[in-house]
């Protein structure tokens, strides 16, 4: 009985939470509930009256719940006490596969239109919680597989990444990556979220398999430099941005990043004109100005260092 007791509570688990957040897929949903059902089996093919069985739903109150333990036990006490158990497993995780029992709700609706674009996010004019509820009814609609999949998995990831929820970015990521081994904006994204924990070793293993994946990928080398900075290598780091602007010439933030670096190295001159750069491309660039002001200031000029800092505040601030 105290078998039976433990199936239910972990029926009351898996039904009080929302499948879509516990699994990614309905095979495993499924190979969860059958083994959430394994005591009811067993019980049956010992001969267990169902009266005992049933004794375990008093005081649940939950109506799924209620709904899926009755389910379970229907099916079992529908067969023969000597019915073989691993053959009532496959055949009870197969109605299962084809929704035929323990669906916990009609089929998931397909993500509409609006949600897709969301979750798409092109040219970025959507907040990081839209993305975040457009990526989840795309991933919950059962209507992508393969790469779409991946990609929707990594772009909730990347909006998560932008809030700066990066345990929840790199579960994304992971999954992304699972379903498509060869994704390298995963990798990157993921390095990404490392990166925001600190955790500068597999930041820079992500930042590397990105690049092994997709030797042409501006941002990684980019992204890869700024662990080297980090580190104070500025030499690594200038050797990456500078594959980054080869690779990408409109690359702002490769601009102000080997400014960084140059600065580093007390290379005034270099760094100014990184920043100088960076502007150009990117006008409304605050990062941009306020390295430029902090090179000049450490370069003498103590006019324009001050403007420049100005100028990158009132930036930030919304004011330009």
């Amino acid at each position: 009985m105290k078998r039976i007791v433990a199936t239910v509570a972990f029926f009351l688990w898996l039904t009080t939470s929302s499948f879509p957040q516990n699994f990614t897929d309905l095979a495993s949903y499924c190979r969860a509930m059958i083994g959430a059902s394994t005591s009811t089996l067993l019980a049956r093919t010992k001969g267990l009256p169902r009266s005992d069985v049933e004794q375990v739903m008093k005081g649940i109150t939950d109506p799924l719940s209620i709904r899926m333990i009755k389910e379970v036990i229907e099916f079992a006490y529908s067969r023969p006490a000597n019915t073989d158990f691993d053959k009532m497993k496959t055949e009870l995780l197969n109605m299962c596969l084809a929704k035929k029992i323990f669906a916990q709700s009609p089929a998931p609706a397909d993500a509409t239109q609006e949600q897709t674009d969301w979750c798409g996010n092109k040219d970025y004019v959507y907040s990081p919680d839209l993305q975040i509820n457009g990526c989840t009814a795309v991933i919950q609609s059962g209507q992508w597989s393969g790469e779409g999949l991946a990609s929707a998995f990594n772009n909730r990831g990347g909006a998560y990444n932008d809030k700066k929820d990066y345990d929840r970015a790199i579960a994304d990521f992971d999954q992304a990556i699972r379903l498509d081994p060869k994704y390298a904006f995963a990798y990157k994204n993921r390095g990404t979220a490392y990166y925001g924990k600190n955790d500068y070793d597999r930041a820079f293993a992500d930042f590397g398999q990105a690049i092994r994946l997709d030797p042409k990928y501006a941002a990684a080398y980019g992204d890869r430099g700024n662990l080297y900075d980090d580190k104070k290598d500025y030499d690594r780091a200038i050797a990456d941005y500078d594959q980054a602007i080869r690779l990408d010439p409109y690359l702002a933030f490769a601009y102000t990043s080997r400014g960084d670096a140059y600065g580093g190295k007390k290379d005034c001159d270099r760094a100014i004109a990184d920043y100088d750069q960076a502007i150009r491309l990117a006008p409304q660039y605050a990062y941009a100005y306020n390295g430029r002001g902090v090179a000049k200031l450490r370069c003498g000029d103590t006019a324009g260092g001050n403007a420049d800092i100005a100028v990158a505040r009132r930036l930030r601030d919304g004011r330009d």
